[in-house]
């Protein structure tokens, strides 16, 4: 069994030298530097160096790999590319994302709510448009119950809001939603909604699915918050919104396209905060995908259903 390792370092490969001596491994660092036309999975340890590799042209002609590992959370650009008919498993950082990027959706929440953007321009409490708001007792409603949906509901009742979720799949009765609304009733939710949480992976299903109707739908002076990707909001719906006044306040870490273009008039709203898609990157986050490639390569050498598995057919 051969497995090409994508952009390892040499510790890395030691270390999975060391826990798996029966197989054979081939370390490159660019996908001009390999033939994998033999191999039987491809593993790559960031998203640059998976992007480099993973095109057309090449995944095409690759027809003895039975795995590739992607290491990002988000799989929409292979989705697109027609990665769905290819007979191989995919499988991705889904999940083990999700305390860092639920972090960074509180922390644009907060800045928001608490007014800090205004504050860092130099502005005081009497140049506020309104006062600070506290998140306790809000009602939130987080799209996709995935691995950031989860970890932001579980950060947002700590503030003491109420939390709802939308989503698809069929739950467990935990206590952490006190609802769950279905994608058709995506407007009802909304109406009800202080603050909305996009947590939801880019499909086709979900491509601008906060529409200039959504956006009409929603609680006057709600504030929202994407970490997921760019592709679910209609963005020049939400200019719209943002200029007719329909929303206290926007936070995108992900925007469609992106970037954004340096003139886009978002830019030069007062409480509109884009960051450069920066969610994804923590202190633990390379331990626990370096965990994750190793379980699951214990798994495929012994022949085990792998986890973080993309479903190929809905996208994520």
């Amino acid at each position: 069994m051969k497995i090409v390792l994508v952009d390892f370092t040499p510790d890395q490969l030691a270390e999975i030298g060391n826990r798996f001596p029966d197989t054979e491994f081939l370390p490159v660092s660019r996908a001009d530097e390999v033939s994998v036309l033999e191999a039987d999975a491809l593993v790559a340890s960031n998203r640059g160096a998976f992007d480099a590799v993973f095109v057309p042209s090449n995944y095409e002609r690759w027809t003895t790999i039975r795995w590739y590992h992607a290491p990002g959370a988000g799989v929409d650009s292979y989705m697109f590319q027609g990665l769905a008919s290819m007979p191989f498993t995919l499988t991705c950082g889904k999940i083990i994302q999700g305390p860092e990027v639920a972090d960074h959706a509180l922390a644009l929440l907060l800045a928001l709510t608490r007014r800090l953007h205004r504050a860092f321009a130099g502005q005081t409490l009497s140049d506020f448009p309104a006062r600070p708001v506290e998140l306790r007792g809000k009602r939130a409603v987080v799209i996709g119950a995935g691995g950031v949906g989860l970890c932001v509901a579980e950060r947002l009742r700590g503030f003491g809001a109420r939390v709802d979720v939308v989503t698809e799949d069929n739950l467990p009765l935990v206590t952490l939603f006190e609802r769950r609304w279905l994608s058709d009733q995506l407007h009802e939710a909304l109406a009800g909604a202080d603050i909305v949480i996009g947590a939801a992976p880019w499909t086709r299903r979900s491509e601008n699915l906060l529409d200039d109707t959504a956006f009409a739908a929603m609680k006057e002076g709600a504030y929202l918050v994407n970490v997921s990707r760019g592709g679910i909001i209609d963005t020049e719906a939400l200019h719209r919104a943002v200029k007719a006044g329909k929303l206290a306040g926007v936070g995108l870490d992900v925007t469609n396209p992106e970037p954004l273009p340096d003139d886009h008039p978002l830019f030069s709203c007062p409480d509109v905060i884009i960051t450069p898609h920066l969610a994804g990157p923590s202190d633990n986050l390379r331990e626990r995908n370096f965990e994750l490639i190793c379980t699951n390569i214990r798994r495929f050498v012994g022949e085990l259903p792998l986890i973080n598995v993309v479903d190929k057919k809905e996208g994520y």
